[in-house]
């Protein structure tokens, strides 16, 4: 489980469960679900980062693109 995942769902509020197995369980099948990303532009790349901070393990990516000085950046 990632660290910051791990704060958040173990956080003491009035919105989370006291049985923590629930988000253990949770976190183990976001490692096991294959995510395919059509396109690595402006959306696809924020997309891509937020999937590997959320613990996504397999993640396919394809993007027709072709690498020009103008989208270095990316």
């Amino acid at each position: 489980m990632s660290r910051d995942v791990g704060e958040f769902l173990v956080k003491k509020s009035p919105f989370n469960f006291e049985e923590s197995d629930i988000y253990d369980d949770a976190i183990e099948d976001i490692k096991k679900i294959k995510v395919l990303c059509v396109g690595a532009g402006g959306l696809g790349c924020e997309i891509l980062k937020n999937l590997g901070l959320m613990g996504f393990k397999d993640i396919d990516v394809v993007d027709m693109d072709t690498i020009s000085l103008t989208n270095l950046n990316r």
